[in-house]
């Protein structure tokens, strides 16, 4: 009897060093769960549309200038001629184009002439930005005719795109006080801005009289960053 179940149990042990050995091992239930993800990044997009301009025939003036003939001697262009950046449906206005850039040409200017241009400003991306910086920085010919364009009133409207209105959001004078008050302000992902400013020409800064004959080429850029890295 004693050999019997030692011989036995000399083969249970062979057997579970095989099945050891082996790696064979009883079979157990399991299942398993999938977490799928997807990141789909924004984006950040500002165009500019140039809507309405004061001079549209006989010259505006500033004070002292005057010009009771109802003469029509400078003329004030500006042209929406960058890339489309998108298109936005304005109530009461349409379809219009907001594009990365637009050109003013004031030809024939002098002094006390005077003008004005409406500009749109619209978020054309997917993230509330905020307006960081404006620079005004000359691009070519007489840098110091632009010491003799004064920025004159200014008035800031913000566009509501359901009643199709322009609430007044604030007004002022000068080209500081416009800096200022733009700087910061955070445009959303449809709302537009409109600012309307006018400028003239002074007919002497320093004791220097305004040169004939002159031009000058200038850029006004207007940048604007994703809306929480602007205080």
């Amino acid at each position: 009897m004693k050999g019997r179940l030692g011989k036995f149990g000399f083969i249970l042990l062979a057997l579970a060093l095989c099945l050891s050995i082996t790696g064979a091992a009883f079979a157990k239930w399991s299942d398993t769960v999938t977490i799928n993800g997807t990141v789909n990044t924004g984006t950040v997009s500002v165009g500019i549309h140039d809507l309405w301009l004061l001079d549209q025939g006989p010259d505006p003036q500033q004070s002292p200038g005057c010009n009771t003939e109802l003469k029509d001697i400078a003329n004030h262009t500006s042209v929406n001629d960058g890339a489309v950046v998108c298109t936005r449906n304005i109530t009461g206005l349409g379809p219009r184009d907001f594009v990365d850039s637009v050109t003013e040409t004031i030809t024939n200017a002098y002094p006390y002439y005077k003008s004005g241009t409406t500009l749109m400003l619209c978020n054309c991306g997917s993230i509330p930005v905020k307006i960081d910086d404006i620079d005004l920085a000359c691009v070519s010919g007489d840098e110091a005719l632009l010491d003799y364009i004064t920025i004159g009133h200014w008035n800031i409207f913000t566009y509501n795109d359901i009643t199709g209105d322009w609430p007044l959001y604030a007004t002022g004078e000068g080209w500081g006080s416009l800096e200022t008050t733009l700087s910061g302000y955070q445009l959303e992902s449809e709302p537009n801005l409109s600012v309307y400013f006018e400028f003239y020409f002074e007919e002497e800064v320093g004791g220097v009289v305004m040169p004939q004959d002159s031009s000058v080429t200038f850029t006004i850029t207007v940048t604007a960053s994703q809306w929480n890295e602007v205080p």
